[in-house]
């Protein structure tokens, strides 16, 4: 048996339709910045792990954005919160030799009205590990410069202002 859809498809299109795209191209000179970033956490011997993650994005240096990651080994699933900017973004889990981070920012071009663009960028993470009493704890910290992915095209709801 195939899935089925009770919203209306051309209600959809007309629901995801973009409204405005960006009117000019990015100029050449722009810098999209990185975010430094630091992570810490560590494991227990009843096999919860956690990590704090900060990011502070370099074209907004007075927002850092936490991020806290927990693994519940009795419900067998991750949680991630995060505070702080709400379009970032991140993927990293505890060991991998790489850290990706996305957000979306801000251009103003031209004097024209201020118009959001997606930035993302990956790097290499090491980091510290057997640290603490029980060795169970590793930091680390890394600069992740940010290229631009693409311009953010806003939707709006048919009939909506």
């Amino acid at each position: 048996m195939r899935p089925t859809c009770s919203f209306p498809f051309s209600l959809l299109v007309a629901f995801l339709s973009p409204t405005r795209a960006r009117s000019q191209p990015v100029p050449a000179d722009f810098d999209p910045g990185f975010w430094s970033v630091s992570i810490n956490g560590g494991s227990a011997a009843s096999g919860w792990r956690w990590h704090d993650l900060y990011a502070n994005y370099s074209g907004t240096p007075d927002t850092t954005t936490r991020c806290r990651w927990v693994h519940n080994p009795e419900l067998h699933n991750d949680t991630t919160t995060c505070s702080g900017e709400p379009s970032f973004y991140y993927l990293w889990s505890n060991g991998q030799a790489s850290i990706t981070m996305q957000q979306t920012v801000g251009l103003t071009v031209a004097g024209s009205q201020e118009e959001a663009i997606l930035v993302k960028g990956t790097s290499p993470f090491t980091y510290k590990s057997n640290l603490g009493a029980n060795g169970r704890q590793f930091e680390g910290a890394v600069r992740v410069t940010a290229t631009v992915v693409h311009t953010v095209v806003e939707t709006a709801r048919e009939g909506a202002d």
